[in-house]
């Protein structure tokens, strides 16, 4: 029976067995995605183990081993961010900049004796401030709804490290005081300069808010972006804030990897710290994310096709030009098509002076038998097309020989 699980599970499709009306509509029908399938595998395993442990069942199998997720699935899962395209990155990073009071939406309410007033519900450095600490920072939609009034903190000196001798001169960065979130507690992460400017700007015009019980941590916290004594909702990225930056960037609000959304920044930003010139190592960019595990941080490790391409550069298989010099290959399949065609009929196309000067190689030795038989012929012979560069060592005119016509 959990043999037929895992098959099934294999095959199922979304919207299978749960409501359709819950469901987006373009996605039911279509299969499960690998980290899904491990996903309900998981799920079995443990209540299983569960009730083993209760001894509510008999332990007469393995869980873990009954609703393994097959190879094959485990194949698939990777490391895969949902990274924006960089012309679209580019387009809200300079609409988050450039942010001016007619690009917010209007509402209409009243304002005292005036019955129709039409203004923006937040006030213009509040949506700078939201919009440049989510293209900058890098934090969940939860860290950045709850961030504390006073978060930042700047370094007015030099700091020297101990370690390497190097110095983080004064006012390179400023320092973001991150609330508690689901997998730690508070810390403290390096931004730039222009997510400090944006939020001391809001503070300077930002009402006296009264304090809201934060429920992860149990105090009461003032926090950075409420205004009119409510604190921004837990949507507002995603359905209002991502929305008006799409629009002033003139791009659409989904790409060819879906909706983007509020944890696409933090995908992003860690992508291009992993992938920078000089690139945060994995274990700092599991300090500056935020994250307790290491294995979630490789969630986001990923080499950019761009940084893959330059190494293949480096490694002298493309030319100047970009076009591949494909030296390697052509010495390779050259060198094979010379060891396996030529016989001993072909003697007379040849003037094989290593012989003559009593070195050795494949071809004199398969025309020659007399020549002296060791361990590195019978290798070549076995296996020649591994053995292509002693035979090119040993025998250097090899390929300067009259071309044989295949």
């Amino acid at each position: 029976m959990a043999a037929e699980f895992v098959a099934a599970v294999d095959r199922m499709r979304i919207g299978e067995w749960a409501h359709a009306n819950k469901m987006f509509a373009e996605k039911v029908g279509d299969p499960l995605s690998a980290r899904a399938k491990d996903g309900q595998l998981a799920v079995m395993r443990l209540f299983f183990r569960d009730c083993q442990e209760w001894d509510w069942i008999p332990q007469r199998f393995d869980p873990r081993r009954s609703f393994a997720t097959p190879r094959s699935i485990r194949a698939l899962i990777a490391p895969d961010p949902r990274v924006i395209a960089d012309d679209l990155w580019a387009k809200l990073v300079w609409a988050g900049l450039h942010l001016a009071p007619e690009d917010l939406p209007t509402s209409q309410y009243r304002l005292g004796p005036v019955k129709n007033h039409r203004a923006s519900w937040y006030p213009l450095e509040m949506m700078r401030a939201m919009a440049i600490t989510w293209l900058f920072a890098g934090m969940r939609s939860d860290e950045f709804r709850r961030l504390p009034s006073g978060c930042v903190r700047w370094q007015r000196e030099d700091v020297r490290l101990l370690a390497t001798n190097e110095v983080l001169p004064k006012d390179a960065v400023c320092w973001l005081d991150v609330p508690a979130h689901k997998t730690g507690t508070a810390f403290t992460k390096a931004v730039d300069l222009v997510v400090g400017e944006a939020i001391v700007a809001w503070e300077r015009v930002r009402p006296e808010q009264p304090p809201v019980l934060d429920p992860k941590i149990g105090e009461m916290v003032h926090f950075l972006f409420m205004y009119r004594g409510q604190q921004i909702g837990a949507t507002y990225l995603n359905h209002s804030l991502i929305p008006l930056l799409c629009d002033k960037a003139n791009i659409p609000t989904h790409d060819l990897r879906g909706g983007i959304t509020s944890h696409r920044a933090r995908s992003t930003i860690a992508s291009q710290l992993y992938n920078a010139k000089e690139p945060l190592s994995l274990f700092d960019l599991q300090e500056w994310l935020g994250h307790r595990l290491l294995s979630s941080t490789q969630s986001y490790a990923k080499k950019s096709p761009t940084k893959v391409a330059k190494a293949y550069e480096k490694a002298g298989l493309i030319s100047d030009t970009g076009i591949a010099s494909m030296t390697f290959s052509i010495s390779v399949l050259t060198v094979w098509r010379v060891l396996s065609a030529h016989s001993i009929d072909q003697r007379d196309q040849f003037t094989h002076s290593c012989w003559k000067e009593k070195q050795t190689c494949y071809i004199c030795y398969k025309r020659f038998p007399s020549v002296k038989r060791n361990e590195q012929q019978s290798k070549m012979e076995s296996r020649p097309w591994r053995n292509y560069a002693g035979s090119l060592r040993m025998c250097p005119r090899l390929l300067d020989r009259r071309p044989i016509n295949w």
